[in-house]
C-alpha cells in the first residue's frame, strides 16, 4: 500500500468516526485560525495539547503522549495522520475535518465532513478548505437552480482541490418541477488539479460523502492531474457542457504564494481570467462556465473581472453576476509596497459569475 493510499484510508476512517460522534467544526480563514491559536498560546509560546476532537482535528492543536481522543482508531490511521511535533511528547495532526451540510434542496440535513490540510497551510501543496468553499457551493446551488431541467454531458471542476465542487456537482439533482427526485444534473464529472496531493483528500472526501450523505446515486467523480484543461481528450472536449472553478485569487510577490492561494499577476486575477477564457475556448455551444473568485476592486470602484468577461461578448454572454461579499481578506491590503498597494486596490470582493458560450 502506498503512502497516499494509507492516508486516504486513514482520512475515511477518522472522518467516519468523527461524523458518528457528532463532531462539528466550521473552517475559518487562516487569519482567524492564527488569531485563535495565538490566543491559546502561553507566554513561553507553547500551545496547549488537544483535549477535544475539535482541538485536534479542527484547530490543529498537538496531541499529548497519551490521549483518549484516539480511542477506536486503527494503528494505520494513527500512523498516517499523526506526526512527531517539536516536542518529543507530542504529535501533530496531518489533516483537518470540516463540517458541511448538504444544500437546502436536500431531503436530509445530515451533515457531511470534508478532509483537508492542517493549519497552518504553509506547504506549497496544501489542500485548502474554508469560507470560500462554503460560498462556492452556495453559488453553485443558485447557478444550477437557474438552469431548470438542464442536464450536462460532461462537467469539470478546474482546480478541484479537496473535491467539494466536483462532489457537489456529482450529487446535484435536476431542478424544475418535471425532474425526478433521483435524476442527476451531470452524466459525468471530472475533477482536475495540478496538485497531486489534492487527489488523496478528494478521493477520501468522495468516499465520505457517499457514506455520510442521505442522497443516493450521482455520477462517480473522476480525478485527474491536469494543468487546467490539459488532461481532457478531444472526444471529451466535444461533450464539455459545464466548467466550474473556485481558483486561487490572492496576489503574492513572486515565489511567496502557495499553489492553493496564488492567483498570479493582475492583483491575483490572472489565473481566474485565464480559466474563464480557456473554458470559453473549449465549451460546447451553449455550455456554461460557473466561476467563483475574488476580485481586486480598484479605489475608483472599477471591477476588472466584469470588464474581462464583458470583453468576451462576441463569443459569450454574461448571464449571472453575483457580488457575494464586498470585502474579504482585508489584511492582504495592509502593505503599501505589496502586490495590492502598488496597483491601487481598495478591497477584494468575491463574485459568482456564469458565462454562456454563444
Amino acid at each position: 500500500m502506498t503512502d497516499a493510499s494509507r492516508l486516504e484510508q486513514a482520512l475515511v476512517e477518522v472522518g467516519t468516526q468523527l461524523a458518528s460522534s457528532g463532531y462539528r467544526f466550521w473552517a475559518p480563514t487562516p487569519e482567524t485560525h492564527a488569531k485563535v491559536v495565538a490566543r491559546l498560546t502561553d507566554e513561553q509560546a507553547r500551545l496547549p495539547t488537544a483535549t477535544t476532537r475539535q482541538d485536534l482535528w479542527g484547530w490543529s492543536l498537538p496531541l499529548g503522549h497519551s490521549s483518549s481522543l484516539l480511542s477506536g482508531l486503527s494503528s494505520v490511521a494513527q500512523e498516517a495522520l499523526l506526526a512527531p511535533s517539536s516536542s518529543s511528547q507530542q504529535r501533530r495532526p496531518l489533516a483537518r475535518f470540516s463540517s458541511l451540510y448538504p444544500s437546502a434542496s436536500s431531503h436530509s440535513l445530515q451533515q457531511v465532513l470534508y478532509a483537508h490540510s492542517p493549519w497552518p497551510t504553509t506547504d506549497t501543496d496544501a489542500v485548502f478548505f474554508g469560507p470560500d468553499t462554503y460560498r462556492f457551493l452556495r453559488f453553485l446551488d443558485a447557478a444550477l437552480g437557474r438552469e431548470k431541467g438542464r442536464s450536462f454531458r460532461l462537467a469539470v471542476d478546474v482546480g478541484c482541490g479537496a473535491g467539494a465542487g466536483a462532489i457537489h456537482l456529482a450529487a446535484a439533482g435536476l431542478s424544475g418541477g418535471g425532474a425526478a427526485p433521483d435524476e442527476k444534473a451531470c452524466e459525468r464529472v471530472v475533477g482536475l488539479d495540478i496538485n497531486e496531493r489534492a487527489f488523496t483528500f478528494a478521493r477520501a472526501n468522495a468516499a465520505l460523502h457517499r457514506s455520510l450523505s442521505a442522497s443516493s446515486g450521482g455520477a462517480e467523480v473522476e480525478w485527474r492531474k491536469s494543468d487546467l484543461f490539459s488532461a481532457l481528450s478531444h472526444d471529451e472536449l466535444d461533450q464539455l457542457d459545464l466548467v466550474i472553478s473556485n481558483p486561487p485569487y490572492i496576489a503574492f510577490d513572486a515565489g511567496k504564494g502557495s499553489t492553493y492561494a496564488d492567483g498570479g499577476e493582475q492583483s491575483g486575477l490572472a489565473l481566474p481570467v485565464l480559466i474563464a477564457r480557456q473554458a470559453l475556448e473549449r465549451l460546447s455551444r451553449g455550455g456554461l462556465c460557473m466561476l467563483y473568485t475574488g476580485v481586486p476592486i480598484g479605489l475608483d470602484g472599477s471591477d476588472p473581472l466584469r470588464a474581462a468577461l464583458e470583453a468576451e461578448q462576441d463569443r459569450a454572454e454574461l448571464v449571472y453576476y453575483d457580488v457575494m461579499d464586498v470585502d474579504v481578506f482585508g489584511d492582504e491590503l495592509r502593505d503599501a509596497e505589496g502586490a495590492y498597494g502598488r496597483s491601487g486596490v481598495g478591497q477584494i470582493a468575491v463574485i459568482g459569475a456564469v458565462v454562456r458560450k454563444r
